[in-house]
């Protein structure tokens, strides 16, 4: 059975390379012009990167294995509302999420995968829209998925 590796809080790998295997601190901060670090110092912030990272991983692992490009994480509030998204976006919090599609995927492959890993026993995917550029998973904390298509946030660019 697949276990994601996640760095320990106390390591010098978490600081160093990020929360897990496959997704780094440069990956998970804000686009803003600072590249406003994610918030991983706080406790709130270091288990809301592990649970985003457990999620990304396991999605990782079900599309074989290959890279995924974050198109966008964690966003200051300012930044949030610069690119037109709204004042309850879960990136706000660092719960969110934006991938594109891996090299063999589409969209709706992608789309298929994430909602697939939504179903999934210790699941905490909680919030999935699907976009034309990819999509976006969240862990919000609610029991109920949350479900959408297209939006006026548009995907960031790094």
């Amino acid at each position: 059975m697949f276990e994601p590796t996640l760095h320990q809080y106390d390591s010098q790998d978490w600081d160093r390379l990020g929360p897990s295997s496959h997704l780094s601190w440069d990956e998970l901060a804000c686009h803003d012009e600072h590249s406003t670090p994610y918030p991983r110092d706080t406790p709130e912030g270091r288990v809301e990167a592990s649970c985003l990272s457990i999620e990304f991983e396991w999605v990782r692992h079900l599309c074989g294995d290959v890279p995924i490009e974050i198109g966008s994480a964690y966003r200051t509030l300012a930044w949030n509302r610069e690119i037109g998204s709204t004042s309850s976006s879960q990136h706000v919090k660092g719960r969110a999420l934006d991938i594109y599609p891996p090299k063999g995927h589409t969209v709706a492959t992608l789309l298929r995968i994430v909602r697939a890993r939504s179903q999934m026993s210790g699941s905490k995917l909680r919030g999935i829209g699907e976009y034309r550029w990819g999509v976006h998973f969240d862990t919000r904390p609610q029991t109920r998925l949350a479900r959408w298509r297209g939006g006026r946030v548009r995907a960031e660019v790094a």
